[in-house]
């Protein structure tokens, strides 16, 4: 009888065991926010789900010795920017003719597209909008209920905001911090009708007359602006220090806590006189890695891109949003009306091509953009190296 009942035990653990599959989910949020959406899901769907939380100053190494080594996630959460990278050499499933159901629901697929192909599905967005001291703006003479709205309004505001005395400064301009400089310069350059690379990616052409006067114009930003890191100049506008700056949702969260008395609006980047507010536009992209789980991790994608799942996450990061646009039609989006005002910068931006040499491009960019900003060199030498120096890691 022992013996039996010990079998009918191991068989009972076996047939328990088998019916519940397991998943490795590799993902780049706060692990309190993720913890009860994946509690959820794994109660719901009979998947157990491994999660572990990577880190943006060290995520993208991690990914690419996971890749090297083979030992990988089954779901992967990507930034935009990396997409092209991976998708071209192989490393991610084709999910093409798996995400029919869920397409009209969600945007920037193009983030999540190489070569016309769907590699990834968009879970949260993020953008770059205009923030600015309502107070500064009336002791500058400005009216603080009309924030700039064209170059000529930025440039004009910066000006009579840094008048204002030696410690105050119009506006906020980003250098020597990584992955940050050519998301605050190329919402102008978009603005004014210029690319980084041409239409099937084979060529660079950053150094244009439009690329030049944007250039331009965020360069005689300069005087009347604090040159620093974002951190840095997030601090400096808490302190009532600078009047506007260009600066994520995460601020939305900071600023209330940090510097209650902080009288703040926002506002669509401004544009060009013939352009668009255009804002630079990031998408975390859920990834699934070949040779990983598929069905059982586009489970778990679809369930995190539901727009009541993805807001969840959207609400207590305040940093980012939805990719679904039915999140528009929550009440909370009422109630919170900069969010809803970032959401739109969201749906108007644009993002950097997908190409698998973005990585490189990014570097050069930032490197001659700092370069520009510290006077080394000149707007027009700083594109004509750019362009020669792109070219270089583009061509066949």
């Amino acid at each position: 009888m022992k013996r039996l009942a010990t079998f009918l035990i191991a068989v009972c653990v076996f047939s328990c065991s088998s019916k519940r599959q397991g998943i490795v989910f590799w993902q780049f949020q706060r692990p309190d926010i993720m913890e009860t959406l994946i509690d959820d899901f794994s109660k719901s769907h009979g998947i157990d789900v491994k999660m572990e939380t990577l880190t943006w100053q060290s995520g993208f190494e991690k990914v690419v010795m996971a890749f090297s080594s083979g030992r990988i996630p089954d779901l992967l959460e990507l930034g935009s920017t990396w997409i092209g990278k991976f998708a071209a050499e192989g490393m991610l499933e084709d999910l093409s003719d798996a995400v029919s159901d869920i397409k009209p629901h969600l945007m920037m697929w193009e983030l999540a597209t190489y070569k016309g192909r769907i590699y990834g599905i968009p879970w949260l967005v993020g953008s770059r909008v205009l923030f600015y001291n309502r107070d500064l703006f009336k002791r500058a003479g400005l009216d603080p209920l009309h924030p700039p709205q064209t170059w000529d309004d930025l440039i004009k505001c910066a000006r009579a905001i840094d008048a204002l005395g030696e410690d105050i400064y119009g506006f906020g301009l980003n250098a020597g911090e990584r992955y940050i400089l050519y998301k605050k310069f190329m919402p102008f350059a978009w603005s004014a009708g210029g690319r980084i690379l041409n239409h099937d990616q084979s060529r660079c052409v950053i150094n244009s007359p439009e690329n030049l006067e944007a250039l331009k114009f965020y360069v005689s930003l300069k005087p009347f602006s604090v040159l620093d890191r974002q951190d840095m100049i997030d601090e400096m506008f808490k302190q009532g220090r600078v009047g506007m700056m260009i600066s994520g949702g995460w601020n939305l969260k900071r600023l209330p806590v940090d510097a209650p008395q902080l009288d703040f609006g926002i506002a669509l980047v401004p544009r060009h006189k013939k352009g668009a507010h255009v804002s630079f536009a990031g998408a975390e992209i859920l990834v699934i890695p070949k040779g990983s789980k598929k069905a059982q991790a586009l489970e778990l994608a679809k369930y995190l891109v539901e727009a009541s799942k993805a807001l969840e996450v959207a609400k207590k990061v305040k940093g980012v949003q939805p990719a679904s646009m039915d999140a528009l039609k929550h009440a909370y989006y009422k109630d919170h009306p900069m969010e809803r005002l970032l959401l739109e910068q969201c749906m108007i931006s644009r993002s950097p091509p997908a190409s698998p040499h973005w990585i490189e491009i990014e570097e050069i960019i930032n490197d001659r953009l700092e370069e520009c900003l510290y006077g080394k060199i000149s707007p027009s030498e700083a594109l004509s190296k750019m362009e020669s120096e792109i070219n270089e890691i583009i061509a066949p």
